[in-house]
């Protein structure tokens, strides 16, 4: 994210939703070479959207990632029960793992954050499709999903949106056994449905992974070097008709509409392709409300 007020600005407008900056976790200055003010949390139902701005995160030293032009969805993040349990069988599969520096990790007990005890470690887009953080759950104050007495699925009546939940995320990729390797026989996750996306008029797969959905989408003309791309975000919602009225009014135009869901043109929407449709993808077995 090359502007964190960018996204913030379109956040309150486009979801009504209000972001908090890591920094405001702390009141003390972080030390030289570290850096807490480059990321700002977004709570949408039940996601929590972690925007990065590569030209201020630094730690120890180094500037992780490189700084972008255009806003883009890296990767994501999964809480894990049993993180070192997990590490050791991505490790005896195969997979290169990376720590918080970049650096490739091997041994027995996976790597920790920088400067804490936390494990913390990465697949390789190289190898895994995309990168996936992957950690404990821990008592994270930005999460609202940790709060005592939170319930997914619950619209909030000032919800513009009329966001219900995360109804799916798209991945783009040239190879889907690849990425059903590691979501299903390493994660854990189960193929609820195979089937046409008529909005991208392709063959996707749908993977039920912990408590969301991910729809692997076949497409040889979307895919830099040979990883795979994070491109879209899906919402379920109360009203389509009524999203698509608020989205046009705040400059958010569709790429593609159909009855009962939309698109979003990325150029128009923080460079993502924002979905919303008034159900879940079928075979979802989430206990969620159906049209």
């Amino acid at each position: 994210m090359p502007d964190l007020d960018e996204a913030e600005e379109f956040f309150a407008r486009v979801f009504g939703r209000s972001s908090t900056r890591l920094s405001t976790l702390s009141d003390r200055e972080p030390p030289e070479g570290w850096s807490n003010d480059y990321a700002t949390f977004t709570p949408i139902a039940d996601l929590l959207f972690d925007s990065i701005d590569p030209r201020r995160y630094q730690v120890a030293g180094r500037h992780l990632y490189e700084p972008v032009d255009e806003p883009q969805l890296k990767g994501m993040g999964w809480y894990v029960d049993d993180p070192v349990e997990l590490y050791r069988s991505l490790i005896g599969a195969g997979y290169v793992l990376v720590d918080q520096m970049g650096a490739r990790v091997d041994g027995d007990d996976p790597p920790t954050a920088a400067g804490a005890r936390m494990p913390l470690f990465f697949t390789s887009p190289h190898d895994a499709g995309l990168r996936h953080e992957l950690l404990p759950r821990i008592p994270f104050p930005l999460d609202h999903r940790l709060a005592e007495g939170w319930t997914p699925g619950v619209v909030d009546p000032a919800d513009p949106l009329g966001i219900v939940c995360c109804a799916h995320h798209t991945i783009r990729t040239t190879q889907p056994d690849r990425a059903l390797r590691l979501l299903v026989e390493l994660l854990g996750g189960t193929v609820v449905h195979q089937g046409h996306d008529d909005l991208l008029d392709a063959r996707a797969t749908y993977v039920h992974l912990a408590d969301t959905i991910i729809e692997l989408v076949e497409d040889d003309d979307a895919v830099a070097e040979g990883h795979d791309l994070y491109t879209s975000i899906a919402f379920q919602v109360v009203d389509v008709d009524r999203a698509a009225a608020h989205l046009e009014a705040n400059g958010v135009h569709l790429s593609a509409r159909t009855e009962r869901s939309l698109i979003t043109v990325p150029q128009t929407s923080l460079g993502i392709a924002w979905r919303l449709a008034d159900g879940p993808v079928p075979g979802d077995p989430r206990p969620l409300p159906r049209p």
